[in-house]
This record gives structure tokens, sequence and C-alpha cells, in this order.
């Protein structure tokens, strides 16, 4: 276990797991993750969540160790995913007068996960919206954030020292190196993309849930966030950043005018026309351009260009008279984060019957506010030379619709 001094009361207890291939066994982790806890020594002691069972050894060992010789008298559950719940029950176990704080759905679904302990002997302090449990000098005040991102996820403000525990909201996949703190790293062009990957696949279909969340922290004096997945956020610059970037994601704006393309190719005729039309878009003066092949890169990622970017291509290609198996699951699985007000173009590729344009156009009218780009435009199996004023024409009307920029988000280099 990692162990830092985070302030004077509060120290960080984190797990790392750099052999993780895939979160929740879905999304790719490329550069690993954190699993973190917080240890609040107060008159009396807090243990904020554990962490999971992959990093668990020594984890209650390691709290006992900072503890020095002190009871922990309260263990504070915010989410009961398994990934933060690996460690539970050997802590209660090691300090049998500890009382667990959790919501009342919360312990519900602890039951669920650990079938064989009834918590008869355990005390138990169930917490809503606007409890507080007091700690000496400070004092934790709960929030409720239902589907942020399981219904029964809490979070914890301390006013003292102005420290937000807020769960799984600004989190991040990818595993700290040394540093925890948001300002000890090029945060943008190294954290960003983790951040927004995490956000978009996690959280994404709760955009609205996660606004009535900043609505709540808006009215409170946040000086540092304290997720339980990536770094910690504790000077003005960084609370600020990482909050506006999730105003902006929650809301289901785009981050940028820009415009991904996304196919999926059997024998690469698809491909060769995303990459055609992405240099016609290019000489039309659109400035960020991301070419995705469905079979290649994992999905998290185009998730999280077309959350970052206004503008959408999906070229589809037609197989077995249906759309091609990645593309009808990749725009299902879009659509299911509530991926919405963007720019929208479909193009179809068939080469002897079939309707995947078609399919692929059904599957993205769920989106309230998509508004398709450009006049229609096919090719059967691979594109006509005929075909380069149309493609041209399109190209043009993508890089048209494209809307201003918005006023920059701050880029923190904080090194």
């Amino acid at each position: 276990m990692l162990i830092r001094r985070i302030t004077d009361d509060l120290v960080y207890l984190g797990g790392i797991d750099r052999r993780l291939e895939r979160f929740e066994n879905l999304f790719a982790l490329p550069r690993g993750v954190s699993y973190n806890s917080y240890l609040l020594l107060d008159e009396q002691t807090v243990l904020l969540n554990t962490v999971d069972s992959s990093v668990a050894a020594g984890f209650v060992d390691d709290v006992a160790r900072v503890l020095d010789g002190r009871e922990l008298d309260y263990l504070v559950v915010n989410h009961v995913e398994p990934d933060h719940i690996g460690a539970i029950n050997e802590a209660l176990a090691r300090f049998p007068h500890c009382e667990l704080v959790i919501s009342r759905k919360g312990l519900e679904i602890l039951h669920q996960f650990f079938r064989r302990h009834d918590y008869a002997d355990t005390r138990v302090q169930t917490v809503g919206d606007g409890d507080v449990l007091p700690t000496g000098r400070h004092r934790l005040q709960f929030l409720t954030a239902p589907n942020v991102h399981w219904p029964e996820v809490t979070v914890c403000f301390d006013p003292t020292d102005g420290v937000l525990f807020s769960a799984d909201a600004f989190g991040s996949f990818g595993a700290p190196e040394g540093h925890i703190f948001a300002d000890q790293v090029d945060y943008t062009p190294r954290w960003l993309s983790e951040t927004r990957r995490y956000y978009a696949n996690v959280i994404g279909k709760f955009g609205p849930q996660m606004t009535r969340l900043l609505g709540k922290i808006d009215a409170m004096d946040v000086r540092m966030i304290c997720p339980l997945h990536g770094l910690i956020f504790r000077t003005p610059e960084t609370v600020a950043y990482v909050i506006e970037r999730h105003r902006r994601w929650a809301a289901y704006r785009p981050e940028q005018p820009g415009v991904v393309l996304v196919y999926g190719t059997m024998y690469n005729h698809s491909a060769l026309l995303a990459d055609e039309l992405a240099m016609r878009l290019a000489e039309a003066g659109v400035e960020h351009l991301r070419v995705h092949d469905l079979a290649k890169t994992d999905w998290s990622h185009i998730v999280a260009d077309c959350f970052r970017f206004s503008n959408a291509v999906f070229v589809c290609t037609t197989y077995n008279t249906e759309l091609h198996p990645k593309m009808d699951a990749f725009l299902r699985e879009l659509m299911a984060t509530g991926w919405d007000n963007r720019g929208v173009t479909v193009i179809g590729n068939v080469s002897w019957g079939g309707h995947g344009a078609r399919i692929a156009s059904e599957i993205l009218a769920k989106g309230k506010n998509l508004t398709t780009v450009g006049e229609p435009f096919a090719i059967k199996s691979s594109l006509d030379d005929g075909q380069d004023a149309e493609l041209r024409a399109l190209a043009s009307a993508i890089a048209a619709s494209l809307p201003p920029a918005d006023p920059p988000l701050n880029v923190l280099r904080t090194r």
C-alpha cells in the first residue's frame, strides 16, 4: 500500500494495480488504475472506504500502523462497488468496535455481495442527504449522489478543510507514478484523457445526476477533491479545472470543435473512405480530427473522443444485409452513455444489398439533439472516382457545421 499524509489530519492509503487489463472487465487499462482510501485522524478516527481485493493485502495492517495504537471509530462506505469494499470485512474484524457508516441502499447492496456476513455484530449508522458525522475538529457532511454511478452513492464534505470525498466522481483511469496530486503533474497532456475516458464510459450515462451533484458542490467551499480513483485535486486551479470539465461532460457539451471518424470494415474499403474524408476535412480547415477502426481501437477511447469533439462520422458497412456487427454494438454502447448535442453524419457502404446505414440512423435517432449533417452519401463496395465532388461537398458541409469554440478551458501544465 501507498501511504501519504495529505493534511495534518488526513492520510492517503492507496493501492495501484498495473496488472489489471480491463476495468470492470470492459475498459482497457494501459496505464493501470488506483484505488484510493483516506484515513481521518481526529478526536475520533474515520476510514473512508477501502480498496479492491486485488490490492488489499496488508491494507488493514497499514491502517493499524497509521493509527499507531488508536482504535478505528468509523468506517465510511460511500460506494459499495466491489473495487472499494475489498477489505471491509477484514477491517471490521480487526476493529470490532468500529461503526459502519453507510447509506440504507448501500447496506442492502453490501449484504448482497457478502451473503455470509450478516453484520449482526456490527454497529451500523445509516446516513442520507444532509446527515453529519462529527469527529472533533472535523464534521463530515453527507450528500446523496444517486447514480454517480450506482444508486447508493454518497459523498462527504468536510467544511473544516474544504475537502470533498467524492466517491467515483472526478475519478480517472491511470495509476499515479509517485505523484498523487494533480498539481504535481502535467495534468492536461498526461491525465485529462484518462479522466475523460473514465467519466464518459463509467459515469457518462448519468449526466443529469452528475449535474445535480455539481449543483450541490457549487454551494460549498471546496478546496480539495479526494476521489476513489486517480489523482487528488488540492489547489484552486486544479479544483476549478476538474469541476468545469465535468460540468461540460455532464451536460453532453463538446469540449471543442472537431470530427471523430469511426468505421467498421472487412476488406479496408470503408477505412479508405474514412481516410479520404478525413483528408478532405483537413483541406476544409477542420483542425481536430480522429480516425478509429472499431476492430483495432478499444471502444472506451472512441467513446471518450465522441464526448470530446462536436461532430462524428460513422462509416457503416453492411454485413449480411445488416449493419456491421462491431458498428452496431458500438453505436448502441455510445448511445447508452447519453451522448448527445452533436453533429452526426452516417455514410453507407453496401455491395449487393442490405440496409446497414439505415440501422445506424435508427440507433442514433435515440439522441434527442443529434443533428444530421450533410447530404446522404454512400458507396457501393468502394469509393468511385466520380464521387470526388460529392465527397468534397460533404466535407465542406461538415466543416461548416462545426460550432465556434467555447471560451477555452485552461490547460493545466503544472510542472
